[in-house]
């Protein structure tokens, strides 16, 4: 095994740590610009997603009260 025993030249480091950050940097923008047409794409789903909810609950409100007015004894008529 062999053990470094010479100094260090911080001066010579960190030109290349400033360029490894750089292309780090623009390795994540890139990735993120790729991910932003799919972040768009899953709002829009959840948007319909949440709007078709709110039409299965009206629904299902309209459904239970029309029930209730026939068979109020349901155990969904009963609170």
């Amino acid at each position: 095994m062999t053990i470094f025993r010479g100094t260090v030249k911080y001066a010579e480091i960190v030109p290349l740590l400033i360029e490894a950050i750089k292309d780090l940097k623009n390795h994540v923008d890139r990735k993120f610009e790729s991910l932003l047409p799919l972040w768009a794409e899953k709002n829009a789903e959840i948007a319909q997603l949440k709007a078709e909810s709110a039409q299965l609950r009206a629904e299902s409100a309209q459904l239970r009260a029309a029930l209730c007015s026939k068979f109020p004894d349901l155990p969904v008529c009963i609170q």
